[in-house]
């Protein structure tokens, strides 16, 4: 990616690291590494978040308790997320991604 090699060099004859800002869709994750390892403070805006469907909810809509293994909609319904497993610590899953549940 062209504006991470920009990025990268512009930032390799910092005497001191340097607090640097921008947007993740310039930057390769191994770019981010790289500034990172050397010492730059990194301040990136995240990629929005997307609904599924359009009009639908994001995750950010929906409160995820992982100490009460609970998760609440936008409706204010609570539902227990499920384990895989009967011993803690269990993995759960959760839209899609399995999630480490501390011991009960």
């Amino acid at each position: 990616m062209q504006s991470s090699i920009c990025v990268t060099a512009m930032l390799t004859d910092e005497d001191e690291p340097v607090d640097a800002f921008g947007d993740t869709v310039y930057l390769t994750g191994d770019a981010r590494h790289g500034l990172e390892t050397a010492g730059h403070w990194l301040l990136l805006k995240p990629t929005p978040l997307r609904s599924a469907v359009p009009g639908g909810f994001t995750l950010d809509d929906f409160v995820i308790d992982t100490v009460a293994t609970t998760v609440v909609c936008p409706a204010g319904h609570t539902v227990p997320i499920r384990s895989r497993r009967a011993t803690p610590p269990a993995q759960s899953l959760v839209r899609g991604r399995v999630r480490q549940m501390p011991p009960s």
